[in-house]
């Protein structure tokens, strides 16, 4: 589909709600550009740029979008990214779905679902998003995995829901991991056990999150040099070839409640269970433990990450206590500090002690529209896709069967029908 098709299509069905200049910028690898494509199929995507804009939109939609079935515009029912940018009303003809990859924007909004048909959204970065369920069904969707681009291109991902990368072995019915492949086919780099008294493999966790696997990598702590395991191990990765240049990075983990609970030292807090290790100077968790929690980051990180810290989709201090459950993490590398990344859950005199879901690691700085769309992709994937208000009306459905909303507030009126199970 050429540059004028695409455009015609937009307006057709968008109309008003589009300005500027639109031109195709991406497009689904299974197409090539010379290719005559069509948009009713689910495997042909593409995307819409916007001038002067400051994010890649497959549409955007605002207040006062004409009352036409969106879905409509895109046969194959399905955007990749459109930016919200104003209470919107998007209306999903019966027996049709429209699948919204990612939606995005800097303003709260109030999207209203119109139709008999079902819309599925799958990740978001709005920070205040309510939905409005007037008819029809709206779902949750299983995001998708993220394409690297030119801007995300990460030196390393470990996925633990991914066990065809482990290498593992089975000791008294636990499955202990020796080895961890790239994610993403990366050949380059691997994880690898330093084994040893002292770290001992992490295992596949029987905790399950979102229904996905997680790996659990126990508990040491060496105090007053008398050697304690929590529960008998203190997991520890090291990557291979002495590890890579960091500049931003992403986790979801949590830290281990028997490291949470751990006692204090003499009335004292002490270090925190760290995903990410280096030496003494890079990655260390604050201090914290007692039942408090431990903080983001220890005060000796010489500002290499401390300013950049973004917790759960909100920027804290070095100094914030984490608390009890799975979090999102994202930072990034401070001024022209060049760390190198080349242990995972190595913090002395710590082994292990949290539960990893999933480790994005990356050697350059991603644009912040990038960094947005990974930690909306992250949360959903793991926590499940913010909605802040959740109203369903009369007749209306919400289906959370393939994966959980986080939701603040639900208002469910008599006669609504429920699939799956909320946080609520």
């Amino acid at each position: 589909m050429n540059c004028k098709e695409c455009r015609d299509l937009v307006e057709r069905y968008i109309g008003d709600a589009l300005c500027g200049q639109v031109s195709p910028i991406s497009q689904d690898s299974t197409t090539t550009p010379n290719e005559e494509t069509s948009m009713n199929t689910k495997t042909t995507v593409s995307t819409f740029a916007r001038t002067g804009a400051r994010s890649m939109v497959a549409a955007a939609l605002a207040l006062g979008t004409p009352v036409t079935t969106l879905s409509d515009a895109i046969a194959t029912n399905f955007v990749d990214a459109v930016e919200i940018a104003a209470d919107t009303n998007i209306v999903v003809a019966a027996n049709e779905v429209l699948k919204l990859e990612y939606v995005y924007g800097d303003n709260p909004v109030t999207v209203t679902k119109s139709g008999e048909g079902r819309l599925e959204i799958a990740t978001s970065s709005l920070t205040n998003l309510s939905v409005v369920v007037a008819e029809g069904t709206f779902a949750s969707a299983r995001p998708q995995t993220l394409q690297h681009s030119d801007n995300f291109r990460p030196a390393l991902r470990i996925d633990a829901n991914d066990t065809s990368k482990f290498t593992t072995s089975k000791s008294g019915g636990t499955n202990f991991i020796s080895r961890i492949n790239d994610a993403d086919g990366n050949t380059d780099r691997w994880l690898t056990n330093w084994g040893g008294n002292l770290y001992r493999k992490p295992y596949v966790a029987e905790e399950k999150l979102n229904g996905l696997g997680l790996i659990d990598f126990g508990s040491y702590r060496n105090t007053n040099d008398v050697q304690r395991f929590a529960n008998g191990y203190g997991g520890n990765f090291g990557v291979n070839n002495s590890g890579f240049p960091l500049k931003e990075y992403f986790y979801v983990w949590k830290d281990r409640d028997d490291m949470f609970d751990e006692p204090l030292i003499n009335g004292q807090e002490f270090r925190g269970p760290s995903v990410l290790g280096n030496n003494a100077n890079y990655y260390l968790r604050g201090n914290g433990g007692g039942g408090k929690g431990f903080q983001v980051l220890s005060s000796g990180m010489y500002d290499t990450f401390k300013m950049n810290t973004v917790l759960d989709g909100q920027k804290v201090a070095y100094t914030h206590y984490v608390s009890r459950g799975f979090h999102v993490l994202r930072n990034r590398v401070y001024d022209t500090r060049n760390p190198t990344l080349s242990m995972v859950g190595w913090n002395h005199p710590q082994g292990g002690g949290f539960l990893l879901a999933e480790l994005i690691a990356c050697s350059n700085v991603l644009t912040e529209a990038t960094a947005r769309r990974v930690e909306a992709q992250l949360q959903s994937k793991w926590l499940g896709m913010k909605v802040a208000n959740l109203k369903v009306n009369v007749g209306a459905t919400l289906d959370v069967g393939a994966f959980p909303f986080k939701i603040g507030t639900l208002d469910v009126q008599d006669g609504v029908t429920i699939a799956g199970m909320t946080n609520l």
